[in-house]
């Protein structure tokens, strides 16, 4: 899988609200650097995610999309 279709399925996972479709896409060692939460490996990705999840619905969000994401930019080099 190239780069570009791994970054098109974190960001279908986004989009969904799927975190095993966001894992799916990761490498083993991930780290998902987070300012509020900190450093979220890809073992604690899920347990993550459903503490974000949760706090979108405390806020009224949580429809569908998830989340809404516009772009997508990619760059691949060597």
């Amino acid at each position: 899988m190239s780069a570009s279709d791994h970054l098109g399925k974190y960001a279908e996972g986004w989009i969904k609200g799927d975190p095993d479709t966001v894992i799916s896409s990761l490498a083993d060692d991930y780290v998902l650097d987070d300012p509020s939460a900190g450093q979220i490996s890809k073992a604690g990705f899920r347990d993550y995610f459903k503490e974000v999840k949760a706090m979108v619905d405390s806020t009224g969000g949580g429809g569908a999309p998830f989340m809404e994401i516009t772009e997508l930019v990619t760059s691949e080099k060597d």
